[in-house]
């Protein structure tokens, strides 16, 4: 799921930001975020990937701190 594809707040059913420090992905109902290329966007800080969130109007965020992977 690219950027521009994120659904409307009411179709979203899971917003998750998993990943370690420097490391950090988004899924949305189970699909990564990617970017333009079709590989996993990252982010740097945990921060920046609830702000993103944040921006498109998801307030309902889970965050996993550490985790290696998410099935």
């Amino acid at each position: 799921m690219r950027l521009s594809e994120i659904p409307a707040p009411s179709q979203v059913r899971d917003a998750l930001v998993y990943g370690r420090p420097g490391d950090y992905q988004i899924k949305i109902n189970g699909d990564p975020l990617e970017t333009r290329t079709g590989h996993a966007r990252r982010f740097r800080l945990c921060d920046s990937a609830v702000n993103l969130l944040n921006q498109h109007g998801l307030r309902t965020i889970r965050v996993e701190l550490g985790s290696e992977a998410i099935a």
